[in-house]
C-alpha cells in the first residue's frame, strides 16, 4: 500500500513508492532540483533515478553533512544556477528540512 501525506508538501511512502516518483514529481513541473543524503546518493539512488527520469529532468545534489547555514547557502547557490520548477528531498527528514529551507 502506498500512503501520501500533505503537510504542506507531499510525503509519499510505501512498498514500491519509488515507482510513482516520476509521476509525483511531474505534478510540480517537468524539471527539478533533488537533494539527497549521502546514504541515498551512494546506495539507493540507482533504484530511484530511473523512475524520476521517466517523467522529469532533474539535477541531483548530494548533501555534504549536517544541516547548517553554510550547507543551505551552498545548495541555494546551486539552485539559483539551475532552471527548475520544484525542489525535492530524497531520503529522510534531513533531506526534507533542507528542501524546505531552500524552497522558501
Amino acid at each position: 500500500m502506498i500512503s501520501t501525506t500533505i503537510f504542506p508538501g507531499r510525503y509519499v511512502q510505501g512498498k514500491d513508492a519509488r515507482k510513482v516518483l516520476g509521476s509525483e514529481l511531474s505534478r510540480y513541473g517537468d524539471r527539478g532540483f533533488v537533494i539527497c543524503d549521502p546514504y541515498v546518493h551512494s546506495d539507493l539512488l540507482a533504484e530511484f533515478e530511473p523512475y524520476m527520469r521517466e517523467k522529469v529532468r532533474v539535477v541531483i545534489e548530494k548533501l555534504s553533512g549536517e544541516c547548517s547555514d553554510e550547507e543551505i547557502e551552498r545548495l541555494l547557490n546551486l539552485i539559483k544556477k539551475s532552471e527548475h520548477c520544484f525542489i525535492a528531498g530524497l531520503g529522510g527528514w534531513q533531506d526534507y528540512r533542507y528542501s524546505k529551507s531552500c524552497g522558501t
